[in-house]
């Protein structure tokens, strides 16, 4: 039987109001693997019983699917049988798990979820993390917490022993080869309607580490813009590639305040972050065929910008009526108008970098002018360029490339993930999805804006 999932109903907040409170949901047993196989041969397994309310039966497919999902993918990919686990167990304040190394009490795993090595099995928070996060993401968030802790288990059985940051990254890769499972409609038991794949998205940026959390913190599980990556990898390239992080992990971008940045969370005013990003832009777009430098920018309302639109023919935005390039007023040189409000909601609610990527995102729409792109009522395949085009600058920027000598440029922790959810909230014809990828292939990009051309 197929069964349609709830769709997420507050992608707008993109989770935000649950990251303080979600960033840690997951962890990993410590006990030895030598206690949890003699354990196993006196344990038998419980057969999953789904709680009632909404989302029980969609978890109780979750489940099976999941269990069908490794039958086949532990032989292929490892060589190994596959073994089910013990269980899977909802618990509140009045009902807990069975012991993992010991008792437990409920105010040490509430608001959690977790695999016990020790017993081989997925326990999950019913009463508060599952509920909210089944009324703020819908089903999709519920089966990705148990795909990724199922990741863990799969640790278990093949002995994988990684860094924190990189084993909850692998399990995060293996919910997303589970997602692609799922998107393909190879499940027998639910099927995803069309925009899921993206609330599984942004459910996982919510879990991201708070800002600060560098990789070699004790416990890290990865900023947004490493988790979602390491979804994505394993729906874009499946299983095998999770597995080939003992030998080829992917990049971790988190990194830990400094003292400086520590004491201003990484941010510098908006004033700062207009004549930053204008500078790097700037220098990082150079070398375009036919570029003059931005230097007007002027700061509106949206009317303003809209009016601008009006005044110029050749015009472009991702953003719309939040900013706008004119290529030429009159005198030769471009002109950029920008909403005060867009910029100044952006600094406050994203940070100093969604400030500035708003405004780069201009600078992504003047390169593709002058490389004969308009894209003013954008397609698809433009607007994904001109995303991409804007992870080149947030990936240079990242690694020191466009700054000077006298005015270095870094970026702080947490100013990657400003980029990503900015992109995510730009909107458009395309998919957040296939927004975030381009965003991640512009970043990594070694040769520029040539990565751009494949959207």
């Amino acid at each position: 039987m197929s069964q349609p999932l709830r769709r997420w109903r507050r992608w707008g907040v993109l989770g935000l109001t649950l990251a303080a409170t979600l960033s840690a949901v997951f962890s990993i047993g410590s006990a030895p693997l030598g206690a949890a196989t003699r354990k196993l041969r006196a344990v038998q397994r419980t057969p999953f019983t789904a709680p009632s309310g909404a989302y029980g039966a969609n978890l109780a497919r979750f489940v099976k699917d999941l269990d069908a999902f490794w039958t086949t993918e532990l032989p292929r990919v490892y060589k190994l049988p596959y073994r089910a686990l013990v269980g899977f167990y909802p618990y509140d304040s009045t009902v807990l798990p069975p012991n993992c190394g010991g008792p437990m009490q409920y105010r040490e795993i509430a608001g959690n979820a977790f695999y016990c090595r020790s017993a081989d099995y997925v326990a999950f928070d019913n009463e508060g993390l599952f509920p909210e996060l089944y009324d703020g993401f819908g089903d999709i968030s519920l089966g990705m917490v148990l795909a990724h802790e199922m990741g863990h288990a799969v640790q278990s059985r093949t002995k994988t022993r990684l860094p924190s940051v990189y084993a909850e990254l692998q399990a995060d890769c293996f919910a997303g080869s589970w997602l692609r499972h799922a998107s393909d409609g190879r499940s027998k038991l639910f099927k995803l309607d069309p925009g899921v794949i993206e609330e599984a998205i942004g459910a996982t940026l919510a879990f991201r580490d708070r800002p600060g959390i560098g990789a070699e913190v004790a416990g890290a599980h990865g900023n947004g813009f490493d988790r979602t990556g390491a979804v994505q990898l394993g729906y874009d390239e499946g299983t095998q590639r999770c597995a080939d992080f003992r030998k080829n992990p992917p990049p971790v971008t988190a990194t830990s305040f400094s003292a400086g940045d520590a004491a201003n969370a990484g941010d510098v005013s908006l004033d700062d972050a207009v004549r930053i990003a204008t500078q790097s832009a700037n220098r990082h777009f150079a070398s375009v065929p036919g570029f003059v430098p931005i230097t007007t920018i002027e700061r509106t309302t949206r009317q303003g910008v809209v009016a601008l639109a009006g005044q110029c023919a050749g015009t472009t935005s991702v953003l719309e009526d939040r900013v706008a390039v004119c290529p030429d007023r009159g005198d030769g040189t471009p002109v950029l108008r920008v909403s005060e409000n867009a910029i100044a909601d952006a600094s406050q609610r994203v940070g100093d970098v969604g400030a500035s990527m708003v405004l780069v995102l201009a600078w992504t729409a003047r390169v593709q002018q002058l490389l004969g792109e308009p894209i003013r009522d954008t397609s698809v395949s433009a607007e994904l360029r001109s995303t991409c085009l804007a992870g080149t600058w947030l990936g240079a920027a990242q690694r020191g490339e466009i700054g000077t000598a006298a005015e270095p440029l870094s970026l702080s922790p947490g100013d990657v993930d400003e980029g990503l959810i900015t992109v995510i909230q730009a909107g458009g014809a395309s998919t957040v999805f296939d927004r975030v990828r381009a965003l991640r292939t512009g970043f990594a990009s070694t040769t520029g804006r040539a990565a751009c051309t494949r959207f």
